[in-house]
């Protein structure tokens, strides 16, 4: 199967805001490399699944988002240690305090 960057086949006006979804059983972290530049100074926010994550994939996100754990209809932004630790408490109970996704928005 071929794959591509997304910003390099996808054009955006000036003043587009970015809006998106990942979920790719552990791929998340190639696909959000892959749409850098649709994202790089402009508006956005996205949804990625952390639940298959890692530490190195935590620290990615952390160092290039504002991430945010997503509790009913409240958010709370999270640095690395705090979104493993919650990622440890899904992953043990089931998610039933958070969602599987975090909210990504620029640093």
């Amino acid at each position: 199967m071929e794959t591509f960057r997304l910003d390099e086949h996808i054009e955006l006006d000036q003043n587009d805001t970015v809006l998106f979804k990942v979920d790719v059983e552990g791929h998340e972290q190639a696909v959000l490399d892959g749409m850098s530049g649709l994202l790089k100074g402009r508006p956005f926010a996205g949804l990625c699944e952390v639940q298959n994550g890692d530490a190195r994939f935590f620290d990615f996100l952390c160092g290039n988002f504002r991430v945010y754990l997503v509790q009913g209809h409240s958010e709370t932004e999270v640095d690395a240690r705090r979104l493993r630790e919650a990622v440890a408490e899904g992953n043990a109970d089931g998610w039933s305090r958070y969602t599987k996704d975090v909210v990504l928005r620029p640093l």
